[in-house]
């Protein structure tokens, strides 16, 4: 089956359950790598957010994403962005408040 074809059946509007789907298929890792999808879940609620990797810097990853903010002053103002940035993010995961590191899709590895 193309890669496609199986990345638009995994992938929905909703990106925990992008995750979840990514997850049960097998394709979730905790090592970013360029061109991998990251997923981030808000506390246990079923929002997310999503991005692309675009660097790796040993423990911290650069990303493209959209819905987000250049300089939040607040997770809400990350949240509720109003273009598509370049960001840094840290590869740390756990519960922690606000967005939370839930894992990388990398279709490269397939």
């Amino acid at each position: 089956k193309p890669i496609l074809d199986e990345i638009a059946r995994l992938l929905t509007p909703s990106v925990v359950q992008s995750y979840n789907h990514c997850k049960t298929s097998g394709l979730i890792t905790l090592r970013p790598l360029v061109g991998a999808i990251f997923f981030m879940q808000k506390d246990k609620s079923p929002y997310g957010h999503a991005g692309i990797v675009t660097e790796v810097r040993g423990d911290v990853f650069l990303t493209i994403e959209g819905n987000t903010s250049p300089n939040p002053k607040t997770a809400d103002d990350d949240r509720e962005g109003d273009g598509i940035f370049d960001k840094a993010r840290f590869l740390r995961f756990g519960a922690r408040p606000g967005l939370r590191l839930l894992g990388f899709m990398s279709p490269f590895e397939w």
